[in-house]
């Protein structure tokens, strides 16, 4: 039987203290290679890509995401609580909150520490359910190398052995129990 997720406000995640200095080497390396095939995708079909700053139609409210993502926005971001509200609307997801770290032009006020999903989505990205991506990029997409497009199983599996060996690190008395731990994004 596994364990529940448990959800803690950052504060409360801020609150279990490391026993070693969070060590981002391997989660870098994986920003690393998802900027890389992000920049791949805007070279090979750039011409096909509406996004662009300001755009926040995709950007709807991440209710957690893992500890290794949170530490990484505290440490590389000027982080924020995600209680300033905008007026933004989205016409894609109407009547939806967007993501609270949307300033009034919509932009992303964390976005060079973004979370995984916010640095992929919209672009190509192959799952069992086949290719998706934001519906007004890649409208006259035909045909892609099979290479290009994200696999989300395996972006999903790495992140995940990648917030554990982090949190292996970082608590080594301690890391069997925050396995199940999501940090909230949104307030």
């Amino acid at each position: 039987m596994t364990d529940p997720i448990q959800i803690l406000t950052p504060s409360a995640f801020e609150a279990i203290a490391p026993e070693a200095p969070w060590d981002f080497s391997g989660f870098r390396r994986l920003l690393d290679a998802v900027d890389g095939k992000c920049a791949a995708q805007e070279r090979e079909l750039g011409d096909q890509i509406a996004c662009k700053p300001g755009c926040h139609h995709c950007c709807r409210r991440i209710p957690t995401i893992l500890p290794i993502e949170w530490a990484w926005i505290r440490e590389t971001a000027k982080a924020h609580d995600g209680s300033i509200g905008t007026d933004l609307r989205s016409d894609l997801h109407p009547g939806e909150a967007l993501c609270g770290h949307l300033d009034a032009q919509g932009l992303c006020r964390i976005y060079s520490a973004r979370p995984l999903i916010c640095r992929t989505h919209g672009l190509l990205i192959l799952s069992d359910d086949g290719l998706d991506h934001c519906p007004w990029n890649f409208q006259d997409l035909e045909e892609v190398d099979e290479g290009l497009p994200f696999r989300l199983e395996n972006l999903h599996e790495t992140l995940l052995r990648l917030n554990l060996a982090f949190l292996q690190a970082a608590h080594p008395s301690r890391w069997r129990e925050l396995t199940g731990i999501r940090v909230a994004f949104q307030c």
